[in-house]
């Protein structure tokens, strides 16, 4: 997945709604779910991290997660880590998250998956398994439309654009809702204790 962080260390260099929390997918989904999110352990990663926004948010008095992040921008992974004062965000090394299998109770992927090629949402799906707890939970939320933005490879940002029953085919949700205003679908899957 290494093109993804030559992609993605350009866009936050170039896309200001990058670096603001009032942009992002996952902090506005957080404080939306918060009793939720409190109830599901301590241990979090936000897979897909960016600018680190929902671990921030996650780590702060509001739900007190251990919260850590991964990403494939450096560049996002850096600025997220100078303002949170802490080396949380890591990022992924050979499509692997730096930590052991079983290791989180909640993993969260916010506006990620549709930016990815099929046989990577496929190898994030397992990847994500992997470090989540037997009985852990995984959230996240899925855009279902074309990006506003075209990559340096003149790709659309998001490369993979299809409907809420293909995603959850995929990853066998146990709930999900679609926001037809929004063009998104936001799901929730527990995995077996």
């Amino acid at each position: 997945m290494s093109p993804y962080g030559e992609i993605y260390d350009k866009v936050f260099s170039e896309h200001s709604g990058y670096q603001n929390p009032i942009g992002s997918p996952g902090f506005r989904l957080c404080l939306q779910n918060q009793e939720r999110l409190m109830n599901l352990g301590p241990h979090h990663l936000d897979y897909g991290s960016g600018a680190g926004f929902a671990v921030e948010l996650m780590r702060s008095h509001l739900f007190r997660k251990e919260s850590f992040g991964v990403d494939v921008s450096a560049k996002m992974a850096a600025s997220a880590n100078a303002r949170i004062g802490a080396e949380v965000i890591h990022l992924l090394e050979n499509s692997r998250a730096p930590f052991p299998n079983d290791t989180f109770d909640l993993v969260t992927c916010f506006d990620v998956l549709e930016h990815l090629d099929p046989p990577d949402i496929f190898a994030t799906r397992d990847e994500i398994q992997r470090v989540l707890k037997p009985g852990g939970t995984f959230f996240c939320n899925i855009s279902l439309r074309l990006s506003g933005t075209i990559d340096q490879e003149g790709r659309n940002l998001h490369r993979t654009v299809a409907k809420p029953d293909w995603w959850d085919t995929i990853f066998q949700f146990d709930e999900f809702t679609v926001t037809k205003s929004d063009m998104e679908m936001t799901a929730w899957k527990r995995l077996p204790a």
